[in-house]
């Protein structure tokens, strides 16, 4: 893995009279045990003392190398007869491998190299589970579906689709805090169960038009804690539209997990629910640390809120540089990646793009093959210049792709429309209805 978090730097700089140096280093060298990657170790210490009968400068101490970070330095711009200090590091690897470094130490008339090393490792997932586990090509039906459009669509799916997403807007089931209604949701499933399919469900918590300005439940907007709970978003012209969750601010997480929490409880034991992917990560944080930390925070809630069911975050943008640790984070807590946009590399990329092929078979990916960059924001289909055998080849079975385990095709009917979700099924039947279904390094799948 080589995307890097920002260096972690330690210095300290003073002026110096040359006289004699006699600081000694209580080691040559902090040699750190294997540690897995993306997690940070105990630290080590090393003390500094002046074993003279004058007053030694020091100059610098610093280590410049990312995977290491400074935890304590008690040193001052000099010390004493007899006087010692301290500096402490600790090993956070960033990637796998050894990656020595060095500490410098400069003092009045000495200057010296310590050595640090340390390997980062990537051990397998515990298993997390048993997860229901039934892979293949699912339909995703539109974010302002109702239940009557559910029960005129429903009898046109045919059986090469195993599934439905459908959306469970969270500024609408949460009517006031804490107090959840469930019933369209219900009604939508028992319509789906009915047809023999299963369902996953998106929660929403971001729109893209101005038509729906409400992304969290009204309480939020007003209440200092939750810092309005929401901002104006933008669409994919870069232009503000919408809004999207503050979901960077802890107590809006809290009201997050605290969501999924209800809606596991209400969803989770049924054998016809197979899971839960959020919205997509492309959200305009203040800061992607804090963001991270609180998408992380997220995954360690969503397989607890639902034992049984699989959980996915879409990752698409705004988790750089943090994009690896995060995917580390999902693959060890059991839970999925995926995205909104399947377009091979060569029209589109995003944040996690290049972690697919790694996690293929490790984890799974609750993915989407959306018009958005097919036909509708570009055409590459309508010009000519990709076909959706193209997109299921990049999709399911290209080791460069993205290696779904369930793919959601959107629903739309469209004659005029270069192609619409009927053409996407028989490019389902002409391969075969192929898709990765091995269960994961990460799970165990239940498959009944």
């Amino acid at each position: 893995m080589n995307t890097k978090t920002a260096a972690a730097v330690a210095s300290l700089l003073v002026a110096a009279a040359p006289i004699a140096s006699a600081v000694t280093l209580s080691a040559s060298n902090l040699a750190f045990p294997d540690q897995q990657i993306f997690t940070t170790s105990t630290s080590k210490t090393l003390t500094l003392k002046n074993t003279s009968t004058k007053t030694e400068s020091i100059y610098t101490i610093s280590e410049k190398d990312e995977n290491y970070t400074m935890t304590m330095n008690s040193c001052g711009k000099s010390l004493t007869p007899g006087q010692s200090c301290a500096v402490s590091f600790a090993f956070a690897p960033l990637a796998t491998g050894n990656l020595p470094t060095n500490l410098y130490i400069g003092t009045s008339q000495t200057k010296s190299n310590i050595a640090i090393t340390g390997k980062g490792v990537d051990p397998v997932a515990t298993k997390i589970g048993p997860k229901k586990w039934h892979p293949g090509h699912y339909v995703q039906l539109p974010n302002k579906v109702t239940l009557a459009d559910v029960k005129v669509i429903l009898p046109q799916i045919p059986p090469e689709i195993k599934g439905v997403m459908v959306p469970v807007i969270w500024s609408k089931v949460e009517t006031s805090k804490g107090v959840y209604d469930f019933s369209t949701i219900r009604a939508e499933f028992n319509v789906i169960k009915g047809r023999g399919k299963r369902m996953v469900v998106m929660f929403e918590d971001m729109w893209f038009d101005n038509a729906t300005p409400q992304c969290v439940p009204k309480y939020m907007l007003s209440d200092p804690v939750y810092e309005g709970g929401q901002q104006v978003g933008l669409n994919a012209e870069g232009q503000p539209a919408g809004c999207e969750t503050k979901r960077w601010v802890p107590a809006v997480m809290d009201r997050i997990i605290a969501a999924h929490q209800a809606l596991g409880k209400a969803l989770d034991q049924d054998p016809m629910f197979e899971g839960v992917t959020t919205e997509e990560s492309a959200t305009v944080a203040p800061d992607t640390r804090d963001y991270v930390d609180q998408l992380k925070r997220l995954a360690t809630a969503l397989p607890k809120a639902y034992p049984t069911s699989l959980t996915n975050l879409w990752v698409n943008w705004r988790t750089a540089p943090y994009t690896a640790e995060l995917i580390d984070h999902l693959y060890r807590n059991g839970v999925g990646f995926g995205g909104p946009d399947t377009l091979p590399t060569t029209f589109y990329s995003n944040d996690a793009y290049e972690f697919y092929p790694q996690y293929a078979g490790r984890t799974y990916s609750l993915m989407a093959a959306q018009p958005t960059h097919l036909i509708w924001k570009e055409n590459p289909i309508g010009e000519g210049l990709l076909t959706l055998d193209d997109v299921f080849h990049f999709a399911v079975n290209d080791p460069q792709g993205i290696n779904a385990t369930h793919l959601f095709w959107w629903w739309f009917k469209d004659a005029a429309s270069p192609y619409d979700f009927f053409d996407t099924v028989d490019v389902i039947k002409a391969n075969g209805g192929a898709i990765n279904d091995a269960c994961p390094e990460n799970l165990i799948c239940n498959t009944q």
